[in-house]
């Protein structure tokens, strides 16, 4: 099997393993509160003797906090007692008014007496559940939430009994945090009532401070806003003082939660946590043996069948992976059911609702995706296409497709199959060049003399005799006119010769001028480095017989492109001066008119 097939494989491990981590932080944070629905199951014997020796060794409250508590609750006491003084002041003034109404006969008067008696009323029902909050606390409105009827949902009834585990549970999480801050805001609440009765006082004071007489209805009016919003102030005292009370009781409450957490967390191991290693474990494992099967048909199916899959074969490959997912879930889920852990149950369940939704969603994009994973598209395995005007093999298609560019340094790349759409590849021909330089090459360009020292799928380097380096673009090299001069190429050197040696210019020259070559350039280069020397009598100039030299130089010489003019003038020059033979000058005729 390739280290590339078990990377991906490893990475695939990888972010399984950081999805099922986010899961059990989760499950972790939620078993403090299904520890509440745990216990409604029945105890067994051993479970309640356990229970009463966990109570006996329980840590006694210090005298400290002894004295804290006592002192709360005789605020609380006091409190309770100025509330009932209140329903009974208020009982007594809605008894008066009905007896007042019975006697009056004007219309006007009873509407008027008839306002003031509904929101007397109003306002017992409201003392009379604050004195059932300062009695009870804000836990008694918890217990008969949790043991009434559940609110209707939205959803259909199945969905909704499938997922209710997740609803309580962050219910129960966010109960602490959630009573705590309505405290605050019963408190807000009450300051602001203390505030909005003491300046109503403040405002009937002014009026009954003054030394102005008032008719008897005026001053009774007075009177009895007067008395109203005094109790009214006195009880959005008690009622601030009996919450603060109880927001000191909670955050005492909460000094223990890390003790909590603690335990709560150590049951989450022993108990949900077990399960989803469980589930983990060979959920993973069994897409691990459908992977390793997948890897180990690819491996033996491409070494017979020149190192590229077929389309069958790739379907047969997503069949078993799809079969490696739908199956790890499905025994992830049987565990959690066996196990009875309803809320990991629930939460597996609702991370495939969301994958098949986005997988859903998505199915029309995956189309073209399909085919090309399959082979069957336009760009398939082993082929050969362009990238930024840079050939590339595929070497591997899959999600993340392979280009390599064996050329190249750093020619591999990784690209995701949703780029390969749009884009073609053609069959790839016995010795097609994948770029036309190799490293170490020398090459002609723009008559100018260089050495390729590096390319990357980037940029080319060239460097001149002497160590000037050019950086070219990969693309921009791609489409200059070169030549590649390392494997070989043709020098070319052209001369005169006077007139007078006319009978010996087609066969006596071409010959000596020849060996003569080939003797300079042996003894300085080696007796490999001209494969031919050819030259030729080309024609009679205006004032000499014209001869050119060709010299094709053999491999491995490409430094010596730009000497290779400065040993054949050294090899034409001794061959004329061995042999006497004359290079005329030019000559200008000027004719007398």
């Amino acid at each position: 099997m390739n280290f590339s097939k078990f990377t991906h494989l490893f990475y695939g491990a990888i972010y399984l393993l950081r999805t099922g981590i986010l899961l059990l932080g989760f499950a972790a944070l939620s078993s403090s509160a299904f520890a509440q629905q745990e216990a409604e199951t029945q105890p067994t014997e051993t479970e309640e003797i356990e229970a009463v020796e966990t109570e006996a060794v329980e840590e006694e409250p210090t005298e400290a906090e002894i004295q804290v508590e006592a002192e709360a609750q005789t605020h609380l006491t006091n409190s309770l007692l100025s509330l009932s003084e209140t329903v009974t002041a208020r009982q007594k003034r809605l008894a008066d008014l009905g007896r007042e109404m019975s006697r009056t006969s004007k219309d006007i008067d009873k509407v008027a007496l008839q306002i003031e008696i509904d929101a007397l009323a109003l306002e017992i029902t409201q003392v009379e559940q604050e004195m059932d909050l300062v009695v009870l606390g804000l836990q008694a409105r918890q217990y008969s939430k949790d043991n009434g009827e559940q609110e209707p949902v939205n959803i259909s009834e199945e969905i909704a009994r499938v997922f209710e585990p997740i609803i309580m549970s962050i219910e129960r999480a966010t109960e602490p945090a959630r009573r705590m801050e309505e405290l605050r805001q019963l408190a807000d609440q009450a300051e602001k009532r203390i505030v909005i009765a003491q300046n109503t006082l403040d405002s009937i004071n002014g009026f009954r401070d003054t030394e102005v007489k008032y008719p008897k209805d005026v001053k009774e009016r007075l009177d009895k806003h007067h008395e109203l919003w005094q109790n009214r102030l006195q009880e959005a005292q008690n009622i601030d003082i009996a919450l603060k009370e109880q927001l000191a009781a909670t955050r005492r409450a909460r000094g223990n939660s890390l003790k909590q957490f603690s335990e709560d967390f150590g049951g989450f191991i022993l108990n949900r946590g077990a399960s989803l290693l469980m589930a983990m474990v060979l959920g993973f494992g069994f897409i691990l043996l459908c992977q390793i099967i997948i890897s180990s048909t690819s491996y033996w199916y491409r070494r017979s069948h020149n190192d590229v899959l077929s389309a069958s074969m790739r379907i047969f490959s997503m069949l078993i992976s799809l079969i490696g997912i739908i199956g790890g879930f499905v025994i992830a889920v049987t565990i959690f059911n066996i196990r009875q852990d309803w809320l990991m149950l629930a939460m597996s369940l609702l991370l495939a609702l969301a994958l098949s939704w986005t997988f859903v969603k998505s199915l029309p994009a995956l189309g073209e995706q399909t085919r090309l994973l399959m082979n069957l598209g336009a760009v398939r395995e082993g082929e050969r296409t362009l990238v930024n005007g840079l050939p590339y093999r595929i070497e591997r298609l899959s999600m993340y497709t392979k280009l390599v560019n064996p050329s190249l340094s750093g020619g591999e790349m990784i690209y995701p199959v949703r780029e390969l759409i749009g884009m073609h590849s053609r069959p790839v021909t016995d010795g097609e060049a994948w770029f036309p330089t190799q490293i170490g090459d020398w090459i002609v360009r723009d008559g100018k003399h260089y050495q390729v020292t590096k390319q990357t799928p980037e940029h080319v380097i060239i460097r001149r005799p002497g160590g000037a380096e050019d950086f070219v673009p990969a693309q921009e090299f791609m489409d200059t006119l070169f030549e590649v001069i390392s494997d070989g190429y043709r020098a070319v050197y052209e001369f005169g010769l006077d007139y007078k040696h006319l009978d010996v210019a087609r066969t006596e020259i071409p010959e000596r001028i020849n060996q003569c070559v080939k003797d300079h350039i042996g003894d300085i280069l080696g007796d490999e480095a001209l494969v031919a020397v050819d030259t030729r009598f080309v024609g009679l100039g205006d004032s000499a017989l014209s001869f050119t030299v060709l010299a094709d130089v053999g491999a491995g010489l490409g430094s010596e492109w730009k000497k290779m003019q400065k040993y054949l003038n050294h090899a034409v020059v001794e061959a004329c001066l061995t042999q006497n033979w004359d290079i005329p000058f030019p000559q200008l005729v000027v004719h007398k008119g």
